[in-house]
């Protein structure tokens, strides 16, 4: 009776969580449809989006993921300022993590990452921190549930030296976790235990809920493996309450299952075996493969215990089809060629932009070279008239020169012809005029 006092709780917080989600994606909705601004379209859409990823609701993540793209891509080519690119690129490049996780949770290995690493693609080429974290840290769970634990833990600490330096707690406080979760598959039970307990702490201090409730699953799950069940049950439900007053799909499944999990270990097959078949219907709703194979296990080592070998190997090949369908040689083919291709993009990319600096290099010795020659040949020209002016100076001075000397030549002719003139009139005025000695003998005589 208690029991079902609880979950009548627990289904009336899901109901009002249900009701709040459907007002606020109303309000979004509405502002994608007629604010005029478009920061707010892009951000409203990026919320949606969010919104339908926690609830599992496929479809419409990807359809809002891709509708965000396009808006985003047509206010690029309107706006081509600076900010308004960086604040598209970081809604795309969000958006394809969206379509990622979507179809991490679907088991489509390659479609998740072709869309993971064409976000990172986004972040990479325009150095935006946030972009490149997530992407690191999604890539991670994609090599996580291929089971490339090798490959995981590099992303997962790739994300983890991203977000420290860019100092974000709410960030760094999921990639602590998701290292505790890889930690956790490698049966590393203390180094897991640490980092939930490390990620629990950042969760609580940046009033992360969801984070807090997965941290709580993780860790009770390490508790199951050191066989302390009553701990162990106790994270469970604690977890288990606020995955479902949010109304997280995808967390209500896997903690329910790892509490069938424990269920099954105490020998209440039962119980477990209701909760198994709760998680496959919700998984089924979600379309969580990972999910439905989880449970198919659970059911096939219940069946075992029980000596059920009919129903066990019935559930045993629902679990083989769940599970091939996630990981199997096709799938680990077309993952190895996302990543070769997203490497080969990138190199492609770098010598692009390699040869672009070169051009761009190139170009400006080619304006430097203009400029030297335009400025040598401006200063000969300069160099040149000024010859010119000192020839056409040199002319001029020679010219007046010769003027000066003809007219120094006519002044001295003149000169001549006028003293000429004077000595030939004093030489008549001379011969007129008596001499001395005859003055001199008249003056004489008269005395």
């Amino acid at each position: 009776m208690k029991k079902n006092g609880i979950y009548t709780i627990l289904l009336f917080l899901c109901l009002h969580a249900a009701a709040a989600r459907d007002r606020r994606l109303d309000s979004l909705e509405k502002v994608i449809r007629t604010t005029a601004h478009d920061t707010d379209r892009l951000w409203s859409c990026s919320k949606v989006s969010a919104i339908f990823s926690v609830h599992a609701e496929n479809d419409s993540t990807i359809w809002y993921a891709n509708k965000l793209i396009s808006l985003a891509e047509a206010v690029m080519q309107k706006d081509t300022s600076r900010s308004m690119r960086l604040f598209c690129l970081t809604r795309m490049g969000g958006a394809h993590n969206s379509i990622g996780l979507v179809y991490l949770n679907m088991g489509n290995y390659p479609l998740a990452l072709k869309e993971l690493f064409a976000g990172l693609g986004i972040g990479e080429q325009n150095h935006i921190n946030r972009v490149i974290g997530d992407s690191y840290n999604n890539l991670s769970l994609v090599y996580k549930g291929e089971n490339q634990l090798e490959q995981a833990l590099h992303y997962a600490i790739l994300s983890l030296q991203v977000r420290e330096k860019m100092g974000d707690k709410k960030t760094i406080a999921s990639s602590i976790n998701n290292l505790g979760t890889i930690y956790l598959k490698e049966e590393k039970w203390d180094m897991a235990l640490d980092y939930f307990g490390r990620a629990i702490r950042l969760y609580k201090e940046t009033g992360n809920v969801r984070g807090v409730a997965g941290s709580h699953s993780n860790i009770a799950s390490v508790l199951r493996v050191k066989k302390e069940y009553p701990a162990a049950l106790a994270h469970f439900d604690s977890a288990l309450k606020v995955m479902k007053e949010l109304g997280d799909k995808i967390g209500i499944g896997s903690t329910l299952n790892n509490h069938a999990n424990v269920l099954s270990d105490l020998g209440k097959y039962k119980e477990a075996i209701s909760e198994y078949e709760e998680v496959i219907r919700i998984s089924e709703e979600a379309g969580n493969a990972e999910g439905m194979a989880a449970a198919y296990g659970g059911l096939t080592d219940v069946d075992e215990t029980r000596k059920d070998y009919k129903q066990a190997l019935a559930h045993y090949k629902l679990y083989v089809t769940w599970n091939d369908s996630m990981v199997n040689s096709e799938n680990t083919k077309k993952t190895v060629q996302a990543q070769m291709q997203y490497e080969f993009n990138k190199k492609e990319s770098e010598a692009k932009t390699e040869q672009e600096k070169k051009d761009a290099l190139a170009a400006a010795d080619a304006r430097k070279q203009k400029i030297i020659l335009w400025s040598v040949a401006g200063g000969l020209l300069l160099v040149l008239g000024f010859a010119l002016f000192i020839y056409r100076s040199y002319r001029e001075k020679q010219k007046a020169n010769v003027e000066i000397s003809l007219q120094k030549q006519v002044i001295e002719e003149k000169q001549k012809e006028i003293l000429d003139s004077i000595y030939y009139a004093r030489k008549i005025q001379r011969s007129l005029m008596p001499r001395d000695n005859y003055i001199q003998r008249k003056l004489n005589r008269s005395a």
